[in-house]
Formats: structure tokens, C-alpha cells, sequence
């Protein structure tokens, strides 16, 4: 699984295709992992933003630890960014913004602090319009949406990207559904979650809000799309 993940980043460093040196923005980083392989093996200026300040304590841990250049790492929303316009060559999420209350105002954010010709990339679910879903699938999808705060998911439907990213403003738009070669990444965190509601029914937590969302990605995996867009922000 770690060598998948690693997989993922280092096609996320070729889908941004930008020089050593270039100012890039991780929108929502966590504990910084995907911009340590970012810093490391393509040799970008890394900045990482989140909204959990604990994250970020441990990843300024990490920064410490390894043997890279350092990665400025920010307590910020992505919905109200706290940088000036054109700051960034390139800006990106990774299965984050699907937790956007408003994805559209993040996208404006994202056009504003790059550079003319700045590059994005967003590696994002997509799902079938819950109205076309017959009602009990749709009960699981909207309660596994709302546990795993993912806001923004009802509104990337299959094929949606194209439009989504054209009409927020930037050009040269590409998106590719690439779900089936995440399968085995998927039957993974299925095998993972599977284990951890046995824990914790065993402690006595059974019910649907205690189920990791990630249960239900490879049951559900033939209507579930995986996305990798690029595009730019006009000269």
C-alpha cells in the first residue's frame, strides 16, 4: 500500500510538470507525506496548508527528521487562503476537495494565488448523481458522505471534472478516470476498515456512524470514479 501511495505522488509530481525550484501549494496536507515526496524527487518549493493544527505539528516533526529542504507548512483554509494573488506555479489536492463545504470558492482561491500559466492538479472521487441511485444505496452514500465530512462529493459526478474546472476558469482542461488502476489500493483500505469494525464492535461501537467510510470503497468500487485533472490558469 506505502508503495502505491508513493506511486500516486510521484504521478502527482509528473501531472504538475513543473521545474525544480517551483512554488507549489499542497491544499490540505495533512502531516505533509505527499509534499516530502514532492520536495524530495522533483526538488519543488514546497508550502502545505491545513486545518488541523495537530497535523501540521507532526509534519513539522517529519520536515525536521528528513533530510530535505524544509516545508513551510500553515495553519489555513483553503476557502480564504492567506496568500497574495500569483504566489504559486502550481497548487493541488489529493483527496481533498471533496471535503470542501464550497468547492467553487476554492477554485476561485486556487485561480487567484497562482501565476498566469500556473498549473493545477486535483487527484478526486467522483460518484453517479445520488438522485439516479435507488434509495438505499443512496441512505449508505449520503450517511458515509456526511461521516466522512465529504461535502463537495455529491456534486463531482462521473465525467463532471471537464466542466467543473472550465467554468471556475482555467484552460487547457484534462481529466482522466483512472479508477480501475486503484483497485488494489481500494481492496486494501476495504480489508483495513473490514478488521477495524470488528475491533470495534468487539467494544461494544457497532453501527453505521462507527464504520469507516473506506468499508464501503470496494463493494461499491464498479460506481465509484478515481479522477486525475490538470489544467492552467490563462496567461
Amino acid at each position: 500500500m506505502e508503495t502505491a501511495q508513493i506511486e500516486m505522488e510521484r504521478i502527482l509530481g509528473r501531472t504538475l510538470g513543473l521545474l525544480p525550484g517551483s512554488k507549489v501549494l499542497d491544499a490540505g496536507a495533512g502531516y505533509g507525506r505527499v509534499a516530502h515526496t514532492l520536495t524530495a524527487e522533483f526538488r519543488l518549493a514546497m508550502t502545505g496548508i491545513d486545518l488541523i493544527e495537530r497535523r501540521l505539528l507532526k509534519g513539522s516533526q517529519l520536515n525536521h527528521d528528513a533530510n530535505i529542504s524544509p516545508i513551510n507548512l500553515v495553519n489555513a483554509d483553503y476557502l480564504r487562503l492567506p496568500f497574495p494573488n500569483d504566489a504559486f506555479d502550481g497548487v493541488y489536492t489529493m483527496e481533498t476537495l471533496v471535503h470542501a463545504t464550497d468547492y467553487k470558492q476554492v477554485l476561485d482561491e486556487f485561480l487567484r494565488i497562482l501565476k498566469p500559466g500556473g498549473r493545477i492538479a486535483l487527484f478526486e472521487y467522483s460518484i453517479p448523481n445520488l438522485d439516479s441511485v435507488p434509495r438505499i444505496p443512496r441512505y449508505i452514500a449520503e450517511s458515509v458522505i456526511k461521516k466522512t465530512g465529504m461535502a463537495s462529493l455529491p456534486n463531482f459526478t462521473h465525467g463532471s471534472f471537464s466542466s467543473i474546472l472550465t467554468h471556475a476558469g482555467f484552460e487547457n482542461v484534462q481529466a482522466e478516470d483512472i479508477s480501475r488502476n486503484v483497485y488494489a489500493s481500494w481492496f486494501y483500505l476495504w480489508k483495513f476498515a473490514t478488521r477495524t469494525m470488528f475491533e470495534d464492535s468487539s467494544k461494544g461501537n457497532i453501527g453505521l456512524k462507527y464504520i469507516p467510510g473506506s468499508f464501503w470503497i470496494w463493494p461499491a468500487r464498479y460506481k465509484l470514479g478515481y479522477n486525475i485533472c490538470q489544467a492552467n490558469k490563462p496567461e
